[in-house]
Parts: C-alpha cells; sequence; structure tokens
C-alpha cells in the first residue's frame, strides 16, 4: 500500500491479481541511466511529504481490471479496483505507532478495515487480531527507492500520463527461469518495476509492475496510482474511534 505490499499482509489480506493485457501512455524512447538523479527525486519528495510526529493520510487507488478471487465475509468478490484510505501516526522516529486502514469501493463504501496501536493489528471485516506487530517504516513511495537502488540498471522516459507530462524510471528484472505466476499461472520471462512522476511538480504519482510472458507479450500485474498525501497533527475523531477498539 502504501508501503502497499506490507500492509497487505498486515491486514491479513492476500491479493492475487490477474493480468491485464492493456496500452496506457505514450511514452518517448528509454535512455539508460544510473539511479543517482532517480533515488534524489525520490527522497525529495518523500522530504515534502512525510513527517514525523503527525498523522499522514494517504489515499491510493489500486487498479485492476480481472478479479483478485478474495471473497469478503458477506460472501462477495473483493473488488478488483479500490481506493485505500489510511491514517498513520508517525513518530519521531519515522515509524507507524498507530493507524486506520480502510479498503473503499469506488463509491466510498468501506468493505474492509484494520487497525493497528500498541503493537496489536486487528482485521475487523476478517476478525483477525495480531500481537507483537512492531512499528514499522511508512513507505510512501510504495517501495519504489529501495526497489531501484537494487537494480542493476534503471531507464528513464518521458511520457504523456493523464494529460500530464511525467518521467518515468524503470528497471528490468529478468528471471533466470521462466515462472508461472499469478492465478493463471501464466508463464513470466521478466518482471518490469516503473515509477511515474510529475515533470513539473516532480511528485511521485504511480508505481506499476509489469510482466512480459514467454510469447512477448506485456501485462499490467500491478498498478497503485497516489491520489493524496496531508499532514495533520490529528486524526479525525471517527478515526480515533476506530482505534479505541484495538485491544
Amino acid at each position: 500500500m502504501f508501503q502497499n505490499k506490507k500492509k497487505r499482509v498486515f491486514i491479513g489480506l492476500i491479493a492475487i491479481l490477474f493480468l491485464i493485457t492493456t496500452v496506457f501512455y505514450t511514452a518517448a524512447r528509454a535512455q539508460p541511466i544510473n539511479t543517482d538523479n532517480a533515488i534524489k527525486l525520490i527522497n525529495d519528495w518523500k522530504g515534502r511529504n512525510l513527517k514525523y510526529g503527525q498523522w499522514t493520510h494517504f489515499v491510493s487507488a489500486i487498479t485492476s481490471e480481472s478479479s483478485n478471487e478474495v471473497i469478503l465475509p458477506d460472501g462477495q468478490l473483493m473488488p478488483s479496483s479500490y481506493i485505500q484510505d489510511d491514517w498513520f501516526y508517525v513518530n519521531k522516529d519515522g515509524l507507524v505507532e498507530k493507524g486506520v486502514f480502510s479498503m473503499k469501493d469506488n463509491d466510498g463504501n468501506i468493505f474492509q478495515q484494520s487497525a493497528y496501536q500498541d503493537n496489536i493489528m486487528i482485521n475487523f471485516t476478517f476478525g483477525d487480531r495480531q500481537e507483537n506487530q512492531q512499528p514499522y517504516p511508512l513507505n510512501i513511495d510504495l517501495g519504489f527507492g529501495d526497489r531501484i537502488i537494487d537494480a542493476v540498471a534503471i531507464t528513464k522516459s518521458d511520457v504523456e500520463a493523464k494529460g500530464k507530462p511525467n518521467i518515468v524510471y524503470s528497471y528490468v528484472e529478468k528471471l533466470k527461469l521462466p515462472a508461472q505466476l499469478g492465478a493463471g499461472n501464466v508463464i513470466v520471462d521478466a518482471i518490469t518495476t516503473k515509477g511515474y512522476f510529475d515533470k513539473e511538480t516532480g511528485n511521485f504519482v504511480q508505481i506499476q509492475i509489469i510482466w512480459t510472458l514467454s510469447n512477448g507479450t506485456n501485462v499490467v500485474f500491478d498498478s497503485t496510482e497516489i491520489i493524496s498525501i496531508d499532514s495533520f497533527s490529528d486524526a479525525p475523531d471517527e478515526m480515533l474511534k476506530v482505534l479505541e477498539a484495538v485491544k
């Protein structure tokens, strides 16, 4: 979430996304570069948006055109496209001490909610309770910075996304052996990670994970768009009320 992957583990949700064959953007030819400029861009953006000793309200959109086959307690399938609406209290050491994490459908209805404080994580929707969950760093860049630090090489390209000029940093992980991945058990030869930045503001706006199949087809496995990040000295009363149930 957006510590996107780690947060899904915390709330006890196993989200297996089907493949989406699609074309989103018109891109210029990518040029290979080193990671220094990309890492600086990420760190500058994080410095502007991650405030210690305050509440961070982080909203993102996770998009898939196919069902992830997660069954909710009411027997309905979890939406394949949804909003992650989270409130994190980040202490002065930069660690999340408590928070409320809500998954909403595109009409704003909560279909899953979890909360964390005093090292206890409770998923109210599934009735899951986990103890000894230690405070953790809030990766508002969805882990993109850590990923490109470990990348052998990255490329940079200019694209237009949703009518705005973006810079895209990408890296490709070529699998040593083709692997069967996803609910469809498709054969994947390589995995590409793309981070999108608004060219005018430098804001990090989206991360995509793209699979290259054995037949050369590229498919989007996972796409998360950042909608907003805001900081507040206090969380809303409705969030604090949810936290009261974490015992």
